[in-house]
């Protein structure tokens, strides 16, 4: 059972990521909190990638208690995943699917990202939903996915309606991230399957990039910690806990 939401709404910051730091350190959050901005000057995803933030899109950063089992740590973004794509559903009737480890997919377009630190006792978990802010205007590094907005995808919706979600989507996150994290300890088998659900990637072909070397392979399952369960062209079966995974069209 989570505790009550601390909610922060700030103008434009560096990162969500940075002002959750802050308020841990300065002993402003017991159990949990929100953060959450307009647009972000400095936001990041992982592996320290800059993350492009203008106005018009979701950037928050949810700040929680770890759970008493901490070896599972690693389930936190596959939660944070699940609770993204349903929230998102909830609000605009949207279903996105998941793109391991940590990307929010609307089509063949890159809608969001997740990113997930640890900060002491507490886990802060950062979301960012391009929902109305010229997206598809934004150019992409060469290989990656192209990001894409939410009213694009609903043309019956202009751009002051759709930036209503914003705030809805972030409550609907927090509530089924609070419910979700109950599992991680108990039940951690459930997680794996709510992200299968929610995913397109059991069974495809993928690269990987990995900071030593560059592979393709194919997707067999999810293990207990969350990691990606390949085999490469050469039969032999890997785990990756941290690669670049681009799925081959």
């Amino acid at each position: 059972m989570c505790g009550r939401t601390r909610w922060t709404r700030e103008d434009v910051v560096t990162s969500t990521q940075d002002v959750a730091r802050d308020l841990i350190d300065r002993g402003a959050i017991m159990e949990r909190a929100v953060v959450l901005a307009r647009c972000q000057s400095g936001g990041r995803g992982r592996g320290g990638k800059a993350w492009t933030s203008p106005p018009g899109g979701l950037w928050m950063t949810l700040v929680s208690r770890l759970a008493s089992d901490i070896s599972r740590r690693g389930l936190y973004p596959l939660v944070a995943g699940i609770s993204a794509v349903d929230a998102v559903e909830h609000v605009t009737g949207l279903r996105p699917h998941l793109k391991w480890p940590n990307d929010l997919l609307l089509g063949e377009g890159k809608l969001g990202g997740i990113l997930c630190e640890t900060a002491g006792p507490f886990v802060l978990v950062g979301l960012g939903v391009n929902v109305c802010t010229g997206a598809m205007r934004i150019p992409s590094p060469p290989g990656s996915l192209q990001p894409v907005d939410l009213s694009r995808a609903r043309p019956d919706m202009n751009c002051s309606e759709a930036r209503g979600w914003v705030e809805a989507i972030a409550r609907a996150f927090d509530v089924r991230m609070c419910a979700w994290e109950d599992c991680i300890g108990s039940r951690p088998s459930e997680i794996l399957d709510a992200w299968k659900e929610r995913s397109q990637m059991i069974g495809a072909r993928v690269e990987v990039r990995t900071g030593r070397e560059q592979f393709c392979a194919t997707v067999l399952d999810l293990d207990v910690s969350g990691g990606l369960m390949v085999v490469d062209e050469a039969g032999s079966s890997r785990i990756l806990h941290s690669a670049d995974v681009s799925v081959r069209l």
